[in-house]
């Protein structure tokens, strides 16, 4: 085998397209101090040109859902985490203008805040 010819020079980059869209604009990021993903990361991107993203990552508990979309309000931000997981969420805007409920009750947002299983929805409303 001639390793300069017959070493596919794509295989690490298309191989890393996939992780980059659920760990970048869908923020699903595993937590290194706990591993398995017994602890996520939520810290999602909302990049300018893009109005809505949808990510999945099927972890060995369950599906992490993250789902954005921009709305005349700002961002609405969707989270389903399955039971068994906790994750800190990390959104890019002060508490003041980030709206949290979970089961029609309203929580306060802090930066890094660890939520448990469940659905989530988050309205950030200075990000036009």
């Amino acid at each position: 085998m001639d390793a300069q010819q017959d070493i596919s020079m794509n295989h690490i980059m298309f191989g890393e397209i996939g992780a980059w869209l659920y760990k970048a604009l869908g923020g699903i990021k595993p937590d290194e101090s706990h591993p398995g993903f017994q602890q996520v990361r939520l810290a999602p991107h909302f990049v300018s040109g893009l109005d809505r993203f949808s990510a999945e990552y099927l972890s060995m508990r369950g599906a992490i859902r993250s789902d954005w979309e921009r709305t005349p309000k700002g961002i609405r931000y969707c989270i389903e985490i399955p039971a068994g997981i906790q994750a800190s969420l990390m959104l890019d805007a002060k508490p003041q203008y980030i709206t949290i409920m979970r089961d029609g009750q309203q929580w306060p947002y802090r930066q890094g805040m660890l939520i448990g299983s469940g659905k989530y929805e988050c309205i950030i409303t200075n990000h036009l």
